[in-house]
Parts: structure tokens; C-alpha cells; sequence
């Protein structure tokens, strides 16, 4: 018998440095008829998102998932530079979520914080037409100083012939808006994942180009969920230049390599019991959080990030002096590992995606993420700022702290507006 699997492809891809910025439903065999009623649907027909949903309550929960997610990566990932998007895969499972039965619905539903099912879906899809609406396009023309890039992009690839439940698949067609495709992954698996990858490097500006290898899919394969999420994005004050300068970096094993420096003013700095830290806010909105723990203390503020975050916004102040490493990295893997020690089991088991299509042997196979991040004097081309990047100035004037991020810190990139994390990781090595 066939068996039946779900490969969920996630991709999020943040440039932060100033560098270069057809529909198949051909039918299937007698025994792979699609259910009566399923149709693919466009990105045309997807709704409009509920203008009183609170976007908060998505942010939140993300930032939340985001958090135990690095954690859970970091404990399986070595010494290495660890950065994923909490958003992009928050994203991908919220996709998988209407199909969940039983015990894998109650499991996707705990990981993802979504105690409010409707409320929740609502309120992500209005996340995603937040951080659209974010990228109006650039007054100055592409390339110009003032822009921001945002590109957010949900895609389903389905199995032609095979029984999808139509309420599925109005469902995430509906909320999310992806474009259903049709494709046959029996004849040339491959040629799926090549379609796959040129739809990624096409969203990602050819940042990730590869993300699926040859042999990856298979002929068991029914549906591949993919989510694309590319930023570019400027300092609201750029680093000078001519200020940055080569200095020593202390990795986690003691050992020091020489990176260069950008040095310049923090928007907002707070010191804490285990930890310094800094934001440096972007263009547009967005804000880059920059957490500093204390020598011997990454692993209890990783633990513990959820309650460092929200120290933090009690704590802050003028921000001070701040020295960056300039830094170029990627991170790929499976993310399975990480999911199940998160206590996302029973999608991986047969019978918990009844919702998907009504096959016992539809299970979830991988989870393969991939994220690339850049840091550098110019940051990311955006256009304004809002308040919420200045919340500090209603925080007690105090002696602005100089950070120097001279050792692993953890990097998150969030929207204050809606407490997102688009990107959050530990860099352990700027130049790895």
C-alpha cells in the first residue's frame, strides 16, 4: 500500500546588509479522484483579514513558539550559529492545523499557544496583511535609501487525484491565501522540487536557491506546504562606516576570532540580572533586539527568553553606545527534532491528519527550514519609523549602557506593533 506523506517546506530569508535586492490540475488515475467539491483556489480568493482582529494575539503567540523553537534547535544544533523565523514556521504548521484529529490537533494547537482556534487563525492572517501593508512600495525606486523590502508567501503543492477534504482546502485557502497547486510527484519527484525551489529563490531574491536537494520528495509524497519570507530593511541611523574596525570576538569555546565592528548608537539599552542588551531600530517599524548574556549565561537566558524579553521592555533606557559584529550566516535543517521535543508528536504518526484527506497513512515526514541573515553598516533599506520604536522615552532616564557584542548574544528581529519574531537565533561565531 501506498504510504501516504506530508513534506512541510519552510523557508525565511532576511537580508539585513545594503546588497542587490502555471497552475497544473491535470486529472489523475481512477483510484486518486479528488473528493467531490475540491477545487484549487488562487491567492485572489483568499479573504479579507478581519479588520478587529488583534494582531497582538498572533504576535504573541509567535514570539512565544519562536522562543521554545530556538531552544529546542539550539539543544540539537552543536556550537554553531543557530537563526530561525519563528513567523515562517508558526506559518507553515497554522497551515496544518485545520487538518489536524485527535491528539495532533490538541498538540499543534498547544505548540502554536492557539487556545482560541478562530480567534487565532484570524488574528495571523491579519499579522500577515500588517507586515505586507508595511512594504508599501518605495517613493525612491528600488534600490533607493527609504526602502523596505517585506515579502510574505504561502504555497501549497497537492498531489493531483488525491482525496483532499474540501474544507480543508478552503480553510487555509480562505485564511492564508496560498496558491493550491496541482502537480504529480509519481512520475519525477524531483521535477517538483525544482519547481518548489524556483518558486523560494524567486520570493527570496536568490538567497535560497536550493532549499529542496534531489531526493528529497518522493513518489509517497502528497503535499509539500511551503512559506517564503524575504526582508530588507535599512537602520533608522546607519553605522558610519569609517567607524568600524576590527576587534576580537570570544566564541563559546573560548576561542577568539577577529571580526569587524559596526559601531554606533543603540536606540533604547537595559541591563538585567543575567544579561545586556540593546534594540536598533529599522526603517519602516521593524526593530532588531540584541540580548548580551552574562559570561557562562547563554543557555538560562535561552531557556528563560520569554520572561528576558519581557524584562527587557521593563527595563529600558536611553540607548548607548553600541558595537555590533558585522556578520554574514545561514542555518538549515530538519526541524523535526526540534518540533518533537516540543511535544509535536502525533502529526508525525498515521491518523492525525484525517482532516487533511480521509487516509490513515497521511502522516507529517519533514520539516526543513533554511534561514540566511546579513548584518552590516546599512542595515536594510526601509521608509518610516513608529512609536512603538521609542517606547524607552517613557522609561526613567538613566545613564546610557554601552554594549559591546564581543560573545554569543542572542538576535531577534521583531514588529513592536504586534510583538512578532520574524527572525530570532544565537550567533555564536560572526564569521561562521
Amino acid at each position: 500500500m501506498r504510504r501516504n506523506a506530508i513534506v512541510v517546506v519552510l523557508v525565511g530569508a532576511l537580508l539585513a546588509a545594503a546588497c542587490g535586492g502555471g497552475d497544473d490540475e491535470a486529472g489523475g488515475d481512477d483510484d486518486r479522484r479528488p473528493a467531490e467539491g475540491a477545487v484549487l483556489l488562487t491567492t485572489s480568493e483568499r479573504e479579507a483579514a478581519d479588520p478587529g482582529a488583534d494582531v497582538r494575539l498572533a504576535g504573541q503567540a509567535v514570539t512565544g513558539f519562536g522562543a521554545d523553537l530556538l531552544a529546542a534547535v539550539a539543544a540539537d544544533g552543536g556550537s554553531g550559529n543557530v537563526v530561525v523565523s519563528p513567523l515562517s514556521v508558526a506559518l507553515v504548521l497554522a497551515l496544518t492545523e485545520p487538518g489536524a484529529t485527535g491528539a495532533a490537533q490538541e498538540q499543534l494547537r498547544q505548540v502554536l499557544g492557539a487556545t482560541d482556534p478562530a480567534a487565532f487563525h484570524a488574528s495571523m492572517s491579519a499579522l500577515e496583511q500588517r507586515l505586507l501593508d508595511l512594504a508599501a512600495p518605495p517613493a525612491g525606486g528600488d534600490g533607493e535609501p527609504g526602502e523596505l523590502v517585506l515579502r510574505l508567501a504561502d504555497r501549497a503543492y497537492l498531489q493531483d487525484g488525491y482525496p483532499f477534504e474540501p474544507t480543508y482546502l478552503d480553510a487555509i485557502g480562505s485564511a492564508y491565501g496560498p496558491v493550491l497547486h496541482g502537480v504529480d510527484y509519481e512520475p519525477d519527484p524531483d521535477a517538483v522540487a525544482h519547481e518548489i525551489n524556483a518558486f523560494v529563490d524567486d520570493v527570496t531574491d536568490g538567497l535560497i536557491p536550493r532549499l529542496i536537494e534531489d531526493g528529497v520528495l518522493s513518489r509517497d509524497t502528497v503535499l509539500t506546504l511551503v512559506n517564503a519570507l524575504y526582508l530588507k530593511a535599512s537602520w533608522q541611523e546607519a553605522f558610519e562606516a569609517s567607524a568600524t574596525e576590527d576587534g576580537p570576538f570570544t566564541r563559546a569555546d573560548g576561542s577568539s576570532v577577529t571580526v569587524p565592528f559596526l559601531h554606533g548608537k543603540a536606540t533604547s539599552s537595559a541591563r538585567g540580572e543575567e544579561w545586556v542588551g540593546a534594540t536598533k531600530a529599522y526603517v519602516g517599524g521593524l526593530v532588531a533586539q540584541l540580548i548580551l548574556p552574562d559570561e557562562g549565561q547563554m543557555d538560562a537566558v535561552v531557556a528563560d527568553l520569554p520572561a528576558v524579553l519581557a524584562d527587557y521592555a521593563d527595563r529600558a533606557g536611553p540607548g548607548g553606545p553600541l558595537a555590533l559584529p558585522k556578520l554574514e550566516t545561514r542555518f538549515t535543517a530538519d526541524v523535526s527534532t526540534a518540533l518533537q521535543a516540543m511535544g509535536l508528536t502525533a502529526p508525525y504518526e498515521r491518523g492525525g491528519l484525517l482532516g487533511i484527506a480521509d487516509d490513515e497513512s497521511l502522516v507529517l515526514s519533514k520539516v526543513l527550514h533554511e534561514t540566511y541573515l546579513a548584518v552590516d553598516e546599512e542595515g536594510t533599506e526601509a521608509a518610516a519609523a513608529t512609536a512603538a520604536v521609542f517606547e524607552a522615552t517613557s522609561a526613567p532616564v538613566e545613564q546610557p549602557l554601552s554594549v559591546v557584542l564581543d560573545r554569543p548574544f542572542v538576535l531577534r528581529i521583531f514588529d513592536p506593533a504586534s510583538d512578532a519574531t520574524l527572525f530570532l537565533g544565537v550567533v555564536n561565531d560572526p564569521t561562521a
